[in-house]
């Protein structure tokens, strides 16, 4: 289960990011990730509805039509896991956002993707910034470590179950000294 939605994450931070040129590449779950192959005239065409019109579902339609046309979609068990997850990427293009992503290298020698403010966020209030949580098998823990893509695993502190953190959302950064609990 995890394996589906970190696949559907790598693919829609491609889309969304990499294609409509983010640098560097955000890191992918998926260890023998391939890039899809889409024209970055074609995502920017389908997003002209979100950022144009404020019109989030528009655009996910349009993406997912893309996705369809070039035999992508064929290949997910659930797509209507994937739709909800790229429906909720797509939300970041819209004129109100109040957040974006940017690099950083504050946690790492390597760039990473952090989530930035454009402007105040009232406390308590974060609009479009949203996370998945998806239980990790130990197996899939275990493969994560030791592949080094063990990124965004956070532990419930509800539970004590590992989870993996897809969305948006991981790329709000943290260091050891974590302030938040899930």
């Amino acid at each position: 289960m995890a394996s589906e939605f970190g696949l559907n994450d790598d693919w829609i931070t491609d889309l969304l990011l990499d294609k409509i040129g983010f640098s560097p590449f955000v890191r992918k779950f998926t260890g023998d990730y391939s890039s899809l192959t889409i024209p970055e005239e074609d995502i920017a065409s389908a997003l002209e509805a979100v950022t144009k019109q404020a019109n989030h579902l528009e655009s996910t339609c349009r993406l997912l039509e893309i996705l369809h046309q070039h035999g992508y979609l064929e290949q997910l068990s659930k797509p209507i896991h994937f739709k909800d997850q790229l429906a909720s990427y797509v939300q970041m293009y819209l004129p109100d956002c109040p957040f974006e992503i940017n690099i950083t290298c504050q946690y790492s020698a390597m760039p990473e993707a952090c989530v930035t403010a454009r402007k105040p966020i009232s406390r308590g209030i974060v609009k479009y910034l949203c996370g998945f949580l998806v239980s990790l098998k130990e197996e899939e823990e275990h493969d994560l470590d030791v592949t080094g893509r063990n990124f965004t695993v956070v532990t419930s502190s509800r539970n004590k179950f590992l989870l993996l953190f897809l969305g948006l959302g991981r790329f709000v950064n943290h260091d050891c000294e974590g302030n938040a609990e899930l």
